[in-house]
């Protein structure tokens, strides 16, 4: 452009000196015609708005061209000069585009010129339109399509055919500018006065076929923007794929607005930020960062609703932009599911002419079927999500089933052995005896809570909940753990909100969730060899209150993430771990009608967030208390005088029970199961009933409903279980307002539950003591 501007600029000086010469053939055509070309160029904003169309390429041209039959080139190329400068100022070009239009226009005026003058001098004497006249007009034509084509080819990087440069409508028009300017020439040369002739009737013809070629134009953008809706509805419609389809999306809108490219970005999780869905763009070696700087794109733009328009100027506003090097751009915001989302952006380096409305009317028409389109992606990936929950909730329920019937295997044998140790470690023993007898208690203790953690992951009822405050939770684990955490060279520190609201919760068994992921969190930090971090958060966000566990530990790999809380699942050595722990805290929190997730990124540590729902009712003014554990150096039972039926079908379990309780006084007869239990209770009255839940033949429930059936007189009762209790039967306890003992137990809950059976105050589960 530079070098055809600068060559123009030599011809016009050329020109001038020429032109200041006498005019042949008077000034006269010259200000008729150049008021022509000018007339004819004003005519563009009325009849093509501004977009230079047929009006102005086809009658412009013949007012200058017509000069050079009549014999003045020189005159030929200032009119043309006027109406390019004319031209390039009402439409408001660029100032290279202008220079270059007029260089192009000078360039091909002087080589008109000179072509003219040389033939017209090879041919003298030849009467009317001479042979140099039509050389310089038709050298003109030739050189200024030529310069239009090479211009329009670099700047759009298509061929000629693409680009439209080269087409029928194209040539035809050359030649009817030719004809129309040869008509124009011989009515002057009959009469001035027959311009008028020659010119209304093609001016009004032109007028008219303008109309038609807008009206036909319209319906071909019309029909096109029909076709690229019913292709997006036909290729999005079957698209569930958020990346698919902003990469479909950005394909369509660049090719149906002729743009260079388009790019469609949400909003991310920082709101300086947006995350790059798709971007289709004509340059094959474009890169675009995965995130781009939110710019011009933010809150109140995305909350209108409407396309923007941009300019070169408004351009340096969008710094988001910039990078695609362009110099126009359409956006339009995004909304999904009624939120504001995103923006799809369509921009062009110059290859087009500016977007207008038009553009932004067919972009918001496009952008309402990828909408409804994300919306249909947003909702498929919900429902995915809410899949793999129910799937996993499914998992956890067979996994618990299976959990419940072995944990009442392990409990029976465990409960026995238990019992035993600690009866024969209350007598007097050799130091090294008592020794190996505390080792047995200990690893039967350590054994007893593994299982109880396979129960209170299996566990069908709710959990026994107060209102509580998660933020004494953590200071307590944190106590616990401080120390050990020093000593490994990790900082365990903490952000408590101190308005934290109170929620209803088990404080023992939050204290577990806790305690697993803190341990969790030791242990992947002493993978890495670099001094650890552990933050635990407290805090309320919307309706729930949340806990967050945080590490600067090796992370977690993104295969695993969805494995974390299967049942047995660990990336842990063996022997170092048994994969219950997140699993057991799955179900804590699941119980507790909450949800626990993980964050990581790999290299740079793992977060766990534990939700849990704030109730609608009002909270108390005070915590519930917590119920202290059983002493075990409370006082003994008084059996003395007292009759105690033991029902269990473990024979380890009846020899333990009737041991420890014959030495609190009582008289203890035992049977294996229901029917002999209901033969002893008809045989002779008790003062205390202990009866296994579960039981081969007629169990402890049953046992207790045939009594009371019969008429029988039903002592104070103790039932015990060794698996999780089901709702069939925790409602039943709740009906009899009876005590439970849950196996393995210590002889300090035996003696709570005889004291709360006895006494009449309000029963609760008694689980073993932490030995």
């Amino acid at each position: 452009m530079v070098v055809v501007a600068a060559a123009g600029m030599l011809a016009g000086a050329d020109m001038a000196r020429r032109a200041a010469r006498p005019v042949t053939g008077g000034l006269l055509p010259i200000a008729v015609f150049g008021l022509l070309g000018l007339g004819w160029s004003l005519m563009t904003f009325k009849v093509d708005r501004r977009r230079g169309g047929r009006a102005a390429v086809t009658l412009a041209p013949a007012a200058y061209e017509a000069l050079f039959p009549l014999g003045d080139p020189a005159g030929a190329g200032i009119v043309a000069l006027l109406t390019t400068v004319f031209d390039w100022a009402a439409h408001r070009r660029g100032l290279l585009q202008g220079a270059f239009n007029v260089g192009q226009v000078l360039a091909a005026a002087w080589a008109g010129t000179r072509a003219a003058e040389a033939v017209t001098a090879a041919t003298p004497g030849l009467p009317g339109i001479g042979a140099g006249a039509l050389a310089g007009a038709a050298v003109f034509t030739a050189i200024n399509f030529a310069l239009t084509y090479a211009a329009m080819s670099l700047a759009t990087g298509r061929s000629a055919r693409d680009s439209g440069v080269i087409s029928y409508a194209a040539l035809s028009n050359e030649i009817v500018v030719g004809c129309f300017a040869a008509l124009l020439a011989l009515s002057w040369s009959a009469h001035p006065a027959l311009l008028v002739v020659s010119v209304v009737p093609p001016t009004l013809l032109f007028l008219i076929l303008s109309r038609l070629e807008e009206r036909e134009g319209a319906l071909r953008r019309r029909q096109k923007e029909l076709q690229s809706l019913q292709e997006l509805g036909l290729r999005v419609s079957a698209q569930l794929d958020t990346t698919t389809l902003a990469s479909v999306a950005t394909q369509i809108v660049a090719h149906d607005l002729r743009a260079r490219g388009a790019v469609l970005a949400f909003v991310g999780d920082s709101e300086y930020e947006l995350r790059v869905a798709a971007v289709s763009d004509r340059r094959e070696e474009i890169n675009v960062p995965p995130r781009l700087p939110r710019g011009g794109f933010d809150g109140p733009f995305l909350a209108r609703r409407e396309p923007m328009i941009g300019d070169p100027v408004a351009v340096r506003r969008f710094p988001e932009l910039s990078l695609f090097g362009v110099t126009s751009f359409i956006a339009h915001p995004l909304w999904i599911l009624g939120e504001p989302a995103g923006v799809l952006a369509v921009y062009d380096d110059g290859g087009r002419e500016p977007f207008g409305a038009e553009d932004a009317r067919r972009l918001s028409a496009l952008v309402r079927f990828i909408e409804v389109a994300l919306d249909n992606a947003k909702l498929y990936d919900d429902l995915r999500e809410m899949q793999q929950q129910l799937i996993q909730t499914e998992k956890m329920t067979a996994m618990g089933q299976l959990v419940s019937g072995v944990a009442h295997e392990l409990n029976n044998p465990l409960a026995t052995i238990s019992g035993t140790a600690e009866l024969v470690e209350q007598r007097s023993l050799p130091e090294d005896v008592a020794r190996m007898v505390r080792r047995i208690r200990r690893e039967a203790d350590r054994a007893s809570r593994i299982v109880r953690s396979l129960l209170t992951f299996s566990r069908a009822h709710k959990p026994e909940v107060g209102w509580h405050s998660l933020n004494p939770i953590v200071e307590e684990v944190l106590e616990l753990r401080s120390y050990e955490c020093r000593v490994r060279n990790i900082t365990l520190t903490h952000e408590l909100d101190p308005d934290l609201p109170l929620v209803r919760v088990d404080p023992h068994q939050i204290h577990q969730v806790l305690l697993n992921l803190v341990t969790n969190a030791v242990h992947a930090i002493e993978e890495t060899d670099r001094p650890g971090l552990i933050l635990v958060r407290t805090y309320r966000e919307g309706d729930t209150v949340r806990l967050e566990v945080s590490d600067n530990g090796p992370g977690i790999p993104e295969e695993n993430l969805g494995k974390l809380f299967n049942p047995f699942f660990t990336t842990k050595e063996v022997g170092k771990g048994t994969g219950l722990g997140l699993s057991i805290c799955y179900g804590i929190v699941r119980e507790h009608r909450g949800r626990i997730s993980v964050r990581s990124v790999p290299g740079r540590g793992a977060t766990f967030t534990v939700e849990l729902p704030i109730p609608d009712e009002p909270a108390p003014a005070e915590p519930t208390p917590v119920p202290a554990a059983a002493s075990a150096q409370a006082p003994p039972p008084d059996g003395k005088g007292r009759r105690v039926l033991v029902a269990d079908d473990e024979a380890g379990i009846r020899e333990v029970l009737r041991e420890a309780l014959e030495a609190w006084g009582f008289t203890v007869d035992t049977v294996p199961d229901g029917h002999r239990g209901l033969e002893r209770l008809r045989e002779r009255r008790y003062d205390l009933a202990i009866l296994d839940l579960r039981m081969p033949g007629l169990d402890g429930q049953g046992l207790y409903d045939r009594a009371r059936a019969e008429g029988l007189t039903f002592p104070p009762v103790i039932f015990s279980t060794g698996d999780a209790v089901s709702a069939e039967a925790r409602s039943f306890l709740d009906r009899v307002a009876a005590p439970v003992l849950l196996k393995p137990f210590s002889l300090a809950g035996l003696r709570e539950a005889i004291e709360a059976a006895t006494t009449g105050v309000s029963p609760r589960d008694t689980a073993p003591a932490a030995g």
